[in-house]
């Protein structure tokens, strides 16, 4: 799968940000990409896509040459504007990766720093869903969130979630001194464990994943089994074991509300 810049800013101002000052891209020489691409799938991604005026253009356009689609998204603009996500379905948008940092206000609006972002977050999810997008959430595994990572579990199937994410910090931008953002592993791995139980008692896929390949260096771990920073962790063995995909034996719905 190929990535797609489409944006450079952002509406949030996340604390791990990768992109630690604002920078422009330019969209010279995306029409040519368009046409010579052999790739059977792209993700969107920024900064935050939404804000690109032609992100509908670009969908379609790609769609139109037998491209899945995919966008990276804080899903923001969809909360406060769900009829854009009936547009972007119409046009060929099947997948949404969307980043939910906690399970309350106070602590997703802690990590992207701007006041009001979760409920916009959570009713983007919903109304991507509601258009008959398919959703996946992730989180990235903080020393504020840990704690509430099977909380966010239960609440991203009360929204009608079906594939969840969890990852840890990546080094880089806001997050270069990853001492001061990612939790003591020893400290972390019971949340994580609770949290893929708690995934399995609702039908939902979860998983976890390490920033790097240096994380990873367990002999026969296979991709989709890594888990953050496995080698450092206490119990990793229990974590493997219970660290494969686990998926819906039906479809969920959930409603969720602010209140």
């Amino acid at each position: 799968m190929r990535r797609v810049q489409l944006a450079a800013n952002c509406n949030n101002r996340c604390v791990f940000c990768a992109q630690s000052s604002p920078f422009h891209a330019e969209e010279a020489g995306c029409e040519q990409f368009v046409d010579q691409l052999d790739e059977a799938e792209v993700m969107l991604v920024g900064g935050e896509p939404t804000l690109n005026p032609r992100l509908e253009q670009w969908v379609e356009r790609f769609t139109a040459q037998g491209v899945r689609v995919g966008v990276q998204t804080n899903a923001r603009l969809l909360g406060r504007e769900p009829e854009r996500a009936t547009r972007l379905a119409a046009v060929g948008l099947r997948r949404l990766e969307v980043a939910l940092l906690g399970s309350t206000a106070a602590a997703h609006d802690y990590h992207t720093q701007v006041p009001g972002s979760f409920f916009e977050t959570c009713n983007g999810i919903r109304a991507a869903i509601a258009a008959g997008i398919q959703v996946r959430v992730t989180t990235l595994v903080t020393r504020s969130n840990f704690r509430q990572l099977a909380e966010w579990v239960r609440l991203a199937a009360a929204l009608g979630v079906l594939q969840l994410e969890m990852r840890s910090v990546l080094p880089f931008g806001r997050a270069a001194s990853r001492q001061r953002l990612e939790p003591p592993h020893e400290l972390a791995t019971p949340h994580i464990l609770a949290a893929i139980e708690q995934a399995k008692r609702l039908g939902v896929e979860c998983q976890a994943r390490g920033a790097s390949e240096d994380d990873f260096s367990v002999s026969g771990v296979e991709p989709t089994s890594r888990l953050l920073s496995i080698k450092k962790m206490a119990g990793a063995e229990q974590v493997l074991a219970d660290c494969s995909t686990h998926r819906p034996a039906a479809p969920r719905t959930g409603e969720w509300s602010p209140a």
